[in-house]
């Protein structure tokens, strides 16, 4: 599907919400594939149902474009606004609360499969508000700059010599506490603030490729990109504008999906992809081995590097049964192979042995700050 027919596709599905909202109500895009409805005047929350189901209808059914015909499928999540007497809270912060409810549910729904419509249940209002409270305190970090990245170092190992380097979000708390991205990138793809973290460390990895270009050094970074965000055009966009603002060599920037994300939409990823490709960015396919999606993976994405978790590369070289399978596959489809984790000099030459040549982990060095990292390698 290219950009036309995404623009066409969004029109048509605008103008089927807007069939089924009243005058009195409001419709509003919240991004790229998400849309809250404000229904004014309910009384019961059955008469929400109603609409929910009336809404789901008009999306799900066929929709024929210029040379393409799809039945959309659709997610929603209903919170029904009840005030309460004992808790006082103002209009902007109640608004906030609703949309967070409206948004667990949907997310739910969103995992329940296909087409599904929930409520948002009052047991799960506590959780609704932490959700809202760790949302806010994301954001703040953001404009506070309490985010920093840092980089860890790839290495050929026939050479021993800097390949490339992996940029890693952390979080630096004001009670001096470093949360690592496990701890908040899930909540933030939960809740939406996903965007603005890709954003930023779009941004900061931009900044010092344009350094190191300055400086001649030739030395690729690669970022980690969400389930969410490998078929958002949106993100695809962002980049290719950023690539240009920076004037960067393509070449230098390396896309890391990995294997356990969850991805909806197979044949936009693949499109996104391939589009990102054909500028010169590579894209790796990251803990290879850890999920069940691999080797769909490998079929469906426009891949140039697996990445094998470091789980297995723990077993070797006692249990390599499959480091040597992915090693075989990565030779068939002439893909280059990173060894994630490594942590001695034994597994180092079973790597060199087996035509596996880059490696990254603590073997060598754990992720670091810029100004360490360039100390370390560049002697900046």
């Amino acid at each position: 599907m290219d950009t036309t027919q995404r623009d066409a596709l969004l029109a048509s599905l605008v103008s089927r919400l807007n069939e089924c909202v009243s005058e009195a109500d409001m419709l509003a895009q919240v991004n790229q594939d998400r849309f809250v409805v404000l229904v004014r005047n309910v009384e019961r929350p059955h008469s929400l149902m109603l609409l929910a189901k009336n809404l789901m209808d008009s999306i799900t059914r066929q929709l024929d474009l210029e040379t393409l015909a799809l039945r959309p499928t659709a997610s929603i999540g209903i919170s029904f606004y009840q005030p309460n007497a004992e808790e006082t809270m103002d209009a902007k912060k109640e608004a906030e609360l609703l949309l967070s409810q409206a948004s667990s549910a949907m997310n739910m729904a969103m995992r329940e499969g296909k087409n599904q419509i929930l409520f948002f249940e009052p047991r799960l209002a506590r959780k609704a508000k932490e959700r809202l409270t760790k949302e806010t305190e994301i954001m703040n970090a953001l404009t506070q700059g309490d985010f920093s990245l840092y980089l860890q170092p790839q290495i050929d190992l026939r050479t021993g010599r800097l390949a490339g380097a992996e940029a890693l979000i952390r979080w630096n708390r004001k009670d001096g506490e470093l949360t690592l991205p496990s701890e908040f990138i899930p909540l933030a793809e939960e809740v939406g603030g996903i965007e603005a973290l890709d954003e930023w460390v779009i941004s900061e990895s931009m900044k010092i490729l344009s350094a190191w270009q300055k400086q001649n050094i030739g030395v690729p970074i690669s970022l980690n990109v969400s389930g969410i965000q490998i078929a958002n055009l949106s993100y695809v966009e962002l980049l290719e504008k950023m690539l240009r603002e920076y004037q960067l060599d393509p070449h230098m920037l390396h896309l890391e999906v990995t294997e356990t994300a969850y991805i909806s939409n197979m044949e936009q990823a693949a499109e996104m992809l391939a589009r990102l490709r054909k500028i010169g960015i590579k894209i790796a396919l990251d803990d290879f081995g850890m999920g069940y999606a691999g080797l769909n993976y490998l079929q469906h994405l426009p891949v140039d590097i697996i990445k094998i978790d470091k789980n297995f590369v723990d077993q070797i070289p006692a249990d390599d049964a499959l480091v040597r399978i992915v090693a075989s596959i990565a030779d068939v489809l002439a893909l280059d192979v990173v060894a994630e984790g490594v942590e001695s000099h034994m597994q180092c030459e079973w790597l060199l042995e087996h035509g596996i040549y880059y490696a990254q982990g603590y073997w060598f060095s754990p992720a670091l700050p810029q100004e360490e990292f360039e100390r370390k390698y560049f002697l900046i």
